[in-house]
């Protein structure tokens, strides 16, 4: 998280105790998906299974909270930028006439306009 973040962790804003609640809630499923897999007995060779069997320098495993952490981390950082990835080209297509597809009857088209677009560029 950002730096000074931390002072709001106890904040009485609506907005900061549903970020509170929203993030335990995926710390705790992680932690039961983590939880599962190891008393499965088999790690698997998805991406989980690859953290599972990492070693570091010292060849020790990596610990349960360390695991969970680079999954939460790699589940955020992908949807952040699938979100921009979209926002993008929904931007692009939005200024070029040339991708709307053709309709059987006359219709009016209405490109997205600009100001939503960067308004959804800049909440991703």
């Amino acid at each position: 998280m950002l730096p000074g973040l931390d002072r709001f962790d106890e904040s009485p804003i609506p907005y900061f105790k549903k970020f509170k609640e929203s993030a335990e809630y995926l710390a705790d499923v992680a932690e039961d998906i983590i939880s599962e897999r190891v008393a499965s007995g088999s790690h698997g060779t998805d991406l989980l299974g690859l953290l599972l069997d990492a070693r570091d320098d010292e060849n020790q495993a990596l610990s349960h909270d360390d695991v969970r952490d680079e999954t939460l981390t790699l589940i955020l950082s992908g949807h952040e930028t699938t979100a921009n990835v979209m926002t993008c080209a929904l931007s692009y297509l939005s200024l070029s006439r040339q991708w709307y597809s053709p309709s059987p009857r006359p219709r009016v088209v209405y490109p997205m306009p600009r100001l939503i677009v960067l308004i959804l560029f800049l909440t991703f």
